[in-house]
């Protein structure tokens, strides 16, 4: 019975690591594709319509994406009263507390660099950056899209099979 008791568990945990594998891949691109909708918007907030960046980061501080509602708030909270503090470094900080569990490693640096230039071009500059900002999170979301699926698949997989033999070892 206790043996019956230790592969079920044994099984379970090896099922729940492959689903929360899966997961994590399925929030990574939601992350990716909200943090590009988000650069979008933000593009057409500050160059079109010419709104300053406090209140275009109140904007996107309504996000659906918790992870990015909590960036978007404190960036749109701190420049507003840390007036000694560059705006660059609130929104690197921020980046690089609130998104580091969701991005990998280049994603996060390059929406980290994103604060560089807001607010400190006129539109027109701005809006090549932000274009440029928008072309590398769409390569960001493509590869994630095609590669991110196969290591998620492998990740389920590795661990159906550590799984799978744990559970014949304890037979």
């Amino acid at each position: 019975m206790l043996k019956d008791l230790g592969l079920l568990s044994v099984s379970l945990a090896a099922a729940y690591t492959a689903w929360r594998c899966a997961a994590g891949q399925r929030e990574r691109r939601t992350v990716l594709s909200a943090l590009l909708s988000d650069i979008s918007l933000l593009k057409l907030e500050i160059c079109e319509r010419l709104l300053p960046l406090p209140e275009a980061l109140e904007k996107l501080s309504k996000e659906k994406v918790p992870c990015l509602r909590a960036f978007f708030s404190a960036c749109a909270k701190e420049i507003r009263t840390c007036e000694n503090v560059p705006f660059s470094e609130i929104w690197s900080l921020h980046a690089r507390k609130e998104l580091s569990e969701k991005l990998g490693a280049e994603e996060l640096e390059a929406a980290a660099e994103l604060g560089r230039f807001l607010g400190r071009y006129e539109a027109g500059q701005q809006r090549e950056e932000l274009e440029k900002a928008e072309r590398r999170f769409e390569g960001f979301l493509r590869r994630e899209q095609t590669q991110g699926a196969a290591r998620g698949r492998l990740k389920a997989a590795v661990s159906l099979c550590a799984g799978a033999v744990a559970v014949i070892l304890m037979l």
